[in-house]
């Protein structure tokens, strides 16, 4: 009995470490599906942030940075060059 109870800290970290690993996941998909959307109908990538990580374009170049504040889990970031490149989906 007392074997089971030391393995069921071990179990509750591993239990909170795939939660993370997970949330992580599916805000990144959430956050990938806004961005093909955007491409869909017209719109240009401009950065994409999971957590604290952030991918980023300046001048042509893809770069990766870590943030220290975070103020949502996710946030796609695009722009559009004018209105009448902009399709309609319906």
């Amino acid at each position: 009995m007392i074997g089971h109870l030391g393995n069921s800290k071990a179990q509750g970290n591993v239990a909170l470490l795939s939660y993370f690993a997970i949330l992580a996941v599916v805000v990144t998909i959430h956050e990938l599906g806004h961005l093909a959307a955007g491409w869909l109908v017209g719109f240009h990538f401009s950065h994409i942030s999971v957590g604290p990580f952030l991918l980023t374009i300046e001048y042509g170049r893809l770069k990766a940075r870590f943030r220290r504040g975070m103020s949502a889990l996710g946030y796609a970031g695009m722009h559009i060059e004018t209105v009448n490149g902009l399709r309609a989906v319906y």
